[in-house]
């Protein structure tokens, strides 16, 4: 599916701005999330970073889920993450939302972290969906 296709900037709800009471609320649960996050939690998040592929869920799913052994998944999931760039980049480039570390400098997230004003829509939520 093409952006023009999918019109994701017409289907999306524009994001509450940067000083918006929603974003406040927004952070204030982000530092909660923060405050109890396990050091085990933090390693997980920091290998899901790593691995940023379908294949993360052969934890649950067995040791038998891997691109070698499911090439036709592996080629799937290369699809979807390619689909999710094309219809995500206008969005992000149209709403271009401020990172929530990068609005709020006492927030210590524990993955890479980007400069760039593109945190809406997340691109890691629109490959969650399209893999369902």
């Amino acid at each position: 599916m093409t952006a023009e296709q999918s019109r994701v900037l017409q289907i999306l709800a524009t994001p509450p701005s940067s000083g918006s009471a929603t974003t406040q609320k927004e952070l204030a649960e982000l530092h909660l999330i923060e405050a109890a996050r396990t050091p085990g939690q933090a390693e997980q998040a920091m290998a899901d970073d790593v691995d940023e592929t379908i294949f993360i869920y052969r934890k649950v799913i067995g040791a038998g889920f891997t691109a070698q052994a499911l090439p036709l998944t592996a080629a799937l999931s290369e699809r979807i993450k390619h689909d999710e760039g094309v219809n995500t980049a206008p969005a992000k480039k149209g709403f271009a939302r401020v990172r929530p570390y990068n609005l709020d400098k006492t927030l210590h997230p524990v993955c890479k972290t980007k400069t760039k004003d593109d945190s809406y829509p997340s691109g890691h939520t629109t490959v969650g969906y399209c893999r369902r």
